[in-house]
């Protein structure tokens, strides 16, 4: 998929992790939780173009 995540979409990092995109802090910091666990383990990266979109939140499917 391309072009940049964005809030609510699910992407792999590098390192081949799966997250969920929660915030993008002054456009500059994404902020990523995981698909599961909730939100006390979370993972910042400023180099969003690393983030491999694979879902994007208007095809996701909420429990």
């Amino acid at each position: 998929m391309t072009g940049q995540a964005w809030v609510g979409d699910e992407v792999r990092d590098p390192n081949g992790h799966t997250w969920v995109v929660t915030d993008v802090r002054a456009s500059k910091t994404w902020v990523l939780r995981p698909l599961s666990g909730g939100l006390a383990t979370q993972h910042e990266t400023d180099d969003p173009d690393s983030l491999e979109v694979l879902v994007r939140r208007e095809h996701r499917t909420q429990p």
